[in-house]
């Protein structure tokens, strides 16, 4: 008979179990997702566990040596001192003290190098092994440079490398020293932090604490050094204003006795007077000067409604100070009170009222004060004007030489210029004297650290609880890559979209037990999974081909398919079913019909095609089906084209089909092998073998080709070694979803 070309079917390919294949959709829906996390729910456990297994490690190794923070608060002052102005003083810089990067700048002081260094050196910290110097990369590999080129002879051609200067202890210490120390400055304050981390809570703290001290230690002494410099500057500028002015007074008596000029008056000189009222009105216009300075600042003070407590005198008032010292305390006592019994409390009371009355003595007494200076400035004045009424009196009674009174006078000034600059800076040095009695460091401290109970790191919590969320993304993205490598078909409308053919069955996969291949399922007329699979298959290739084929070729496109397994067992289920069957392999390079049904081959299609054996010494009856026989190899054949070639291997095949209801080709795989398309003519029909989950559709198509150019006729496929329980999750309801929901009818 020949070979049949039947077309392929169009339209939707209804399946032996009933069910319309679905069509493929590329939306993501959420049963998709659902699913494919069923499906790798193994994966997805086990990375969990291994990611979580590593993490619980590293935070076992990382507990051995915790580490511990100790932090201290230091608060910046916003008055800093600045350099020495004009007059000699130093004076607080507003513009510094408003300057946005003035507590950024202490902080960087904080970890300058210079300071870290005097604190290892204070705390004996330069061998300390956390901060033990290491020798960095770039320094390794100087140093294995020069070694191999000593070791290789190159260093005599090659220019010497530049030597370093070596370091000490402490300067190598700092870098290792600073990578443990933080400071910040807390936002939007004037607070700066400074933390250190170690393995020792005790020494985290003293470092810490040390750090911070020796901060107040060094700003306090470039504070003391900065008023020491300006005291010594007006001290040998006083020295100096005293002898120029000494001088200025002898040229000025001098000159009178040569002369026989008196007292001198605002314009004219007074040959009667003594040099000692000159001096005396000089005193008096400093002292007036000094007088209206103070009143001067006082009109100012009540200009702009601020408080006389700048005033010296108000300042250094011993009974404003006492008065001031009680008013504190009974405002600290009125805090207290408040704060236990309420602002309404006859005790809030009486303190309020102790406290008014103090602040009224205080205002009494600063009125006081204020009320004297302004009447020490009206008397300075008074006395000034009476030293000049006097000596305008002098001048008029007495007339000297106008040249000899012009000189006189300019001396005089000079003097006058000289002894109010003389006053004035000596004031300025008794400033100078508290500001170094008082001067101090531009920060205070105002929480010490203390030494930490719990380390800061690691913290398990967060590691495990870090560990799970990244182990859980992983394993999600783990189950993506998996997804998307996926490219094996596994459902029938997989197949049918890919290549055009109709799936007649989903065979599952069956393990070898006591029954031996998977072809006794269907001997042995057992009621399972499998069997009804073949069955399926069987009718399958009958309704398509009309139950025209008789010779069907039976092929895949890779080995390892199944194909054998399934050729074997589609024989022994048409045998079963009362048909004369016989299965040729033809698998010239891997052989395996024989070794499946466990048959002993004395002669088979390569001694009946060379030795012109007669056929009935190449066809083998299996034992428990008479229906079923077998034209096996026995062995693998290194020229097969002198075999499928020949015209012997057509008889054999005509002769077959005359004496046997139904003829299985076995074919080696159509890629890489020329077998199948070569021996195509002779078959009626071709069946083509898919592996579930292996078999991609490039694989599939590619393999199909070979046999539709040799113009086989190719019925359909067969998908093979199906995972129920695995197919089941992927929601294709199939053929093979309905094997797995109805296990109960089946035995295994």
């Amino acid at each position: 008979m020949e070979a049949l070309n039947l077309p392929r079917p169009a339209g939707p390919i209804v399946e032996p179990t009933g069910v319309t294949a679905r069509p493929a959709t590329d939306v993501i829906s959420l049963l998709a997702v659902i699913s494919a996390l069923r499906r790798h729910k193994r994966l997805i456990l086990l990375t969990m566990l291994l990611t979580n297994l590593l993490v619980v490690a590293a935070a076992a190794a990382l507990a051995v040596r915790p580490h511990y923070t100790a932090t201290a608060t230091l608060m910046i002052n916003s008055t800093p001192l600045q350099a020495v102005e004009g007059d000699g003083l130093v004076r607080p810089s507003a513009s510094q003290a408003n300057d946005s990067t003035w507590v950024p700048t202490q902080a960087s002081l904080l970890r300058s190098p210079l300071l870290i260094a005097q604190v290892i050196g204070a705390l004996g910290l330069e061998q300390d092994p956390e901060i033990r110097p290491r020798l960095s990369v770039r320094e390794r590999l100087r140093q294995g440079v020069s070694a191999v080129l000593e070791f290789g002879g190159f260093a005599t051609w090659l220019p010497p490398l530049p030597k370093l200067e070596p370091l000490s202890d402490t300067e190598a210490a700092v870098p290792r020293f600073l990578e443990r120390l933080s400071v910040g400055q807390q936002r939007e304050s004037r607070l700066i932090t400074v933390s250190y981390r170690s393995t020792s809570p005790a020494k985290a703290a003293r470092v810490a604490n040390a750090v911070v001290h020796q901060y107040l230690d060094e700003r306090a002494r470039a504070k003391r050094d900065t008023v020491d410099r300006t005291y010594q500057w007006t001290s040998e500028r006083l020295t100096e204003l005293r002898r120029q002015l000494q001088e200025s007074e002898a040229a000025a008596t001098d000159f009178m006795a040569t002369y026989g000029l008196g007292r001198p008056g605002s314009s004219m000189p007074d040959a009667n007077q003594p040099p000692s009222l000159r001096r005396e009105l000089a005193a008096a216009r400093t002292e007036r000067a000094s007088k209206e300075a103070r009143l001067a600042q006082l009109r100012d003070l009540q200009a702009h409604g601020e408080s006389y407590d700048s005033l010296p005198e108000v300042a250094g008032s011993a009974i404003i100070q006492s008065l001031q010292n009680q008013a504190n305390q009974l405002q600290a006592q009125l805090a207290q009170v408040s704060a236990i019994y309420g602002d309404q409390h006859p005790s809030v009371r009486e303190v309020a009222a102790q406290r008014d009355a103090i602040r009224r003595r205080i205002a009494s007494e600063t009125a006081h004060i204020v009320r004297g200076l302004t009447n020490e400035a009206q008397r300075a004045r008074n006395r000034e004007r009476d030293m000049e009424q006097a000596i305008r009196t002098s001048l008029q009674e007495n007339a000297v030489s106008e040249g000899a009174a012009v000189r006189l006078t300019e001396l005089t000034r000079v003097i006058d210029t000289q002894s109010e600059l003389y006053r004035s800076l000596l004031g300025r040095l008794e400033e100078l004297g508290k500001q170094r009695a008082l001067a101090g460091a531009d920060a205070e401290l105002v929480a010490a650290a203390m030494i930490p109970r719990e380390p800061d790191f690691p913290k398990l919590w967060l590691l495990l609880s870090g560990g799970l969320a990244g182990s859980m993304i992983l394993a999600l993205g783990l189950v993506a890559l998996a997804e998307h490598l996926d490219r094996g078909m596994r459902a029938s409308h997989d197949v049918e979209r890919a290549l055009g053919l109709p799936t007649f069955a989903l065979v599952p996969r069956v393990k070898t037990g006591r029954l031996g291949p998977p072809h006794c399922h269907v001997i042995e007329r057992r009621p399972s999974a499998y069997a009804e699979a073949i069955r399926a298959l069987l009718l399958g290739i009958l309704h398509a081909s009309r139950q025209t084929a008789r010779v069907l070729l039976v092929t895949s496109a890779w080995p390892e398919e199944g194909k054998t397994t399934l050729t074997v067992s589609l024989a022994a289920m048409a045998a079963r079913s009362g048909r004369r069957t016989v299965v040729v392999d033809l698998d010239t390079r891997r052989p395996g019909v024989a070794r499946e049904l466990g048959l002993r081959v004395e002669a088979g299609v390569a001694e009946y095609v060379r030795d012109r054996r007669p056929l009935e010494d190449v066809i083998l009856a299996c034992q428990g089906e008479p229906n079923l026989h077998v034209v096996a190899l026995r062995e693998s054949l290194e020229d097969p084209a002198l075999i499928l070639d020949s015209h012997r291997l057509s008889e054999l095949v005509s002769h077959l089909r005359r004496h046997f209801d139904f003829v299985l080709l076995d074919l080696p795989p159509t890629l890489g092998v020329t077998d199948a398309p070569a021996v195509a003519s002779l078959a009626d029909a071709a069946l083509f073998v898919v592996r579930w989950g292996s078999t991609t559709e490039s694989a599939a198509l590619n393999g199909i080709a070979p046999l539709e150019r040799a113009g086989a006729n190719v019925l359909g496929c067969v998908l093979t070694q199906v995972d129920l329980r695995r197919h089941a999750l992927y929601g294709y309801h199939d053929a093979g979803q309905f094997y797995r929901n109805y296990k109960r009818y089946f035995r295994q």
